[in-house]
C-alpha cells in the first residue's frame, strides 16, 4: 500500500514482486493511515489479513504460527503479534511490556503489533475502519465484537526511529490520544482527523 510516496519505493516493491496500491486521499477524506489499510484490505484475496506497517519487520515464521493458531482453533477471528522495538535502552523494553500488556489484558492491539484476521467475515461486517488515526484500536474493539481474539507473543521488529525524541514525550502524547479516544466514542464518533494532525504534526 503506497499513500503518496514521492520516491522510489514504489518501483522497488514492483521490483521486489509485490502488487502497489496508491491510495493518496486526504486524511479527511478517507486517507490517512486507516484509509490507506482499508484499500488494502479490500484488494486482499486469501483467507487471512495481516497488517504489516512500513517500519515493521515480520519473520515468516511469525505468519507461520499465526496460520497454525487460526487452523488449530476457528472461534479465533482474529487478533495481533507483539514486537520489540530496535535498539537499546529500559525505556523501549518499558514500552513493549506496556504494549504487551494492553494487548493482552484489554485486548486492544496497536498497528505496530501487526494485527491480524480471517478475511471473509471481517469483509461481511465492514470490519476496517477507514479513520485517519486510532485506526488499530478501532479494530481491536471490532474484532472483540465480531467473536474471539488471541494475542502472540513475538518478535516482529519495530522501528524505533519516531522514538528517538524521547519516549516518555511520545508515548504520553500517544496515551493522551489514546484515552481521549476511548472517551469520545462512549458519546459519538471521535475526532480522529483532530488526532490525526495532532500526531503527524505537518506529516501526511
Amino acid at each position: 500500500m503506497d499513500g503518496g510516496s514521492i520516491d522510489d519505493t514504489p518501483l522497488q516493491a514492483v521490483q521486489a514482486g509485490a502488487r502497489v496500491i496508491r491510495h493518496d486521499a486526504p486524511p479527511g477524506a478517507g486517507g490517512g493511515r486507516g484509509g490507506q489499510i482499508r484499500a488494502g484490505v479490500a484488494a486482499a484475496e486469501g483467507d487471512v489479513v495481516a497488517v504489516v506497517h512500513a517500519d515493521t519487520r515480520v519473520a515468516a515464521d511469525e505468519f507461520g504460527r499465526m496460520l497454525a493458531l487460526l487452523r488449530q482453533q476457528p472461534m479465533i477471528v482474529g487478533g495481533a503479534i507483539g514486537g520489540c522495538f530496535q535498539g537499546r535502552g529500559i525505556p523501549l523494553r518499558l514500552l513493549e511490556a506496556a504494549n504487551d500488556f494492553r494487548a493482552v489484558f484489554l485486548g486492544i492491539s496497536f498497528g505496530d503489533q501487526v494485527q491480524f484476521f480471517r478475511r471473509r467475515p471481517a469483509a461481511a461486517a465492514d470490519l476496517y475502519p477507514d479513520i485517519p488515526l486510532m485506526e488499530d484500536v478501532e479494530l481491536s474493539l471490532r474484532l472483540q465484537g465480531l467473536g474471539r481474539t488471541a494475542f502472540l507473543f513475538g518478535e516482529a521488529e519495530i522501528s524505533a526511529r519516531r522514538w528517538r525524541s524521547g519516549v516518555s514525550r511520545r508515548a504520553g502524547l500517544i496515551i493522551r490520544l489514546f484515552a481521549s479516544y476511548l472517551w469520545q466514542r462512549l458519546f459519538g464518533p471521535p475526532d480522529t482527523l483532530a488526532m490525526y494532525r495532532k500526531y503527524y504534526g505537518g506529516e501526511r
